[in-house]
């Protein structure tokens, strides 16, 4: 019995080792985060002049950047036409500052005449035809006022001036105050257009667009 007993007490560690063994580890389930409890990285905030940057490297053109590169051109492209016809624009301006002059010596003579309507109207009649024939090659040369672009904005903007003050000549005109003052407006305005056509002149990236068979007549 002693020798049974001993035998159970030697064997007891085994068994219990061999038992151990065979249970299987545990192993604790990995839980994932909530999507909520995740530290999402902070995104990094481009200023205006970064983001521009960005934009313009990814090849995106906004449309204040398409409405200024389109407007470029066709300014570029209508002074391609003054620069054709610079000369006919020269003689235009010289035409009108000629007439300017012609007004402002003829109303000191109507103003000292006996009869200053009757002494305006004698000078009206050729004045007026002049300037019908003027107008009309105006608006050739300008297609219509629709070409030239700054040029035309500005040619445009003496053209309807000239016009009202023709419409306020008369015998007495030089006893009016605003008479002198106007005169003077008015060649600044010329002044003003003539330093258009020297910048467009000395601008080497314009190149003329001559005349429809202008271009023929020179290669002959």
């Amino acid at each position: 019995m002693r020798t049974l007993a001993l035998f159970s007490a030697l064997l007891a560690p085994f068994v219990l080792t061999a038992c151990d063994s065979e249970k299987e580890p545990i192993v604790e389930p990995n839980q994932g985060k909530k999507p909520s409890e995740l530290k999402q990285a902070k995104k990094e905030e481009m200023t205006p002049e970064e983001l521009a940057e960005a934009r313009k490297k990814a090849g995106f053109v906004s449309p204040e950047e398409q409405m200024a590169e389109a407007k470029a051109l066709y300014e570029k492209e209508e002074k391609a036409f003054v620069k054709g016809r610079l000369e006919s624009y020269r003689k235009m301006l010289e035409d009108l500052r000629g007439a300017l002059d012609s007004v402002e010596k003829g109303a000191a003579k109507w103003a000292k005449a006996k009869d200053s309507d009757k002494a305006f109207g004698k000078f009206n009649e050729g004045y007026g035809a002049d300037n019908k024939d003027f107008m009309k090659a105006y608006r050739e040369l300008t297609e219509k006022e629709s070409k030239g672009g700054e040029v035309q904005v500005k040619l445009g903007g003496f053209i309807s001036a000239w016009e009202n003050f023709n419409g306020d000549l008369g015998g007495k005109i030089a006893d009016n105050e605003k008479f002198a003052p106007t005169l003077e407006e008015l060649r600044k305005k010329l002044t003003a257009i003539e330093t258009e056509l020297d910048a467009i002149e000395k601008d080497e990236s314009i190149e003329a667009q001559p005349p429809k068979g202008e271009d023929k007549k020179k290669k002959k």
